[in-house]
């Protein structure tokens, strides 16, 4: 069974400014250019409940590029996630997790990528622009 790439985004920190309803710098931005240059599913991973979830999101911009029904909401894990794509899309998928800090919540996916220093996370980005080149590298 062929395998892809799911990539959870956190949505306070990464998609969203923490505490504010404003997107996050770069997060239309990169979001498109791994929509454009990766076979990549992308989806959202959060500690909110999945109505507040796409009420950001919306707020935003960013569910355009996001397959919302794949995600993990409120106690549910990655491993929750994986599931749902793999039903969804009919294939395996190795999983992504970027986040800004909380890289051991998050450590059940494949690699875990922080757009700020944080321990134990697999790459450290200064922008989700950048994240295309390591999505590009899949899957293992």
């Amino acid at each position: 069974m062929p395998r892809r790439r799911l990539i959870l985004f956190e949505v306070d920190g990464v998609l969203v400014k923490r505490g504010e309803l404003v997107r996050h710098p770069g997060a239309a931005e990169g979001l498109a250019r791994l929509r454009h240059e990766t076979d990549a599913v992308l989806s959202v991973v959060t500690a909110d409940s999945k109505q507040d979830a796409l009420k950001k999101t919306d707020v935003v911009g960013v569910n355009r590029y996001l397959d919302l029904e794949v995600g993990a909401y409120g106690s549910e894990t990655v491993q929750t996630a994986r599931k749902r794509a793999n039903a969804a899309y009919g294939c395996e998928f190795t999983v992504l997790a970027v986040t800004v800090a909380d890289v051991a919540r998050l450590r059940q996916a494949d690699e875990v990528v922080a757009l700020s220093p944080a321990q134990g996370a697999d790459h450290v980005l200064a922008s989700l622009l950048d994240l295309a080149d390591i999505a590009a590298g899949v899957p293992s």
